[in-house]
């Protein structure tokens, strides 16, 4: 049997992100097609704020690429959001 996931909070997913690490691309893009996936524009501004963290930050770089998420947002999903953050230090609150 398959156990079944809530989906998580936009404003959660936004709190994960600070622990994942912005500069690099690959990840950048990871991140921004698994937000489009979920949450489709409605994540748009989340994904702008978090990438402005990068010292590489380009807001029309940004733009552009969420812009490719939203058409194409497959291969990610959230999934790749929580690995990266428990990878940076991020801890599930328990019940």
């Amino acid at each position: 049997m398959t156990q079944g996931y809530a989906p998580i909070p936009l404003h959660q997913a936004e709190h994960m992100l600070s622990y994942v690490d912005s500069h690099d691309r690959d990840v950048w893009v990871q991140v921004g097609k698994a937000l489009a996936g979920e949450y489709g524009d409605a994540a748009a501004d989340v994904f702008d704020r978090w990438s402005a963290q990068a010292g590489n930050y380009n807001e029309r770089s940004c733009r552009t690429t969420w812009r490719s998420c939203l058409r194409k947002p497959g291969g990610y999903t959230m999934g790749t959001v929580v690995s990266l953050a428990k990878a940076g230090g991020y801890q599930f609150e328990r019940p």
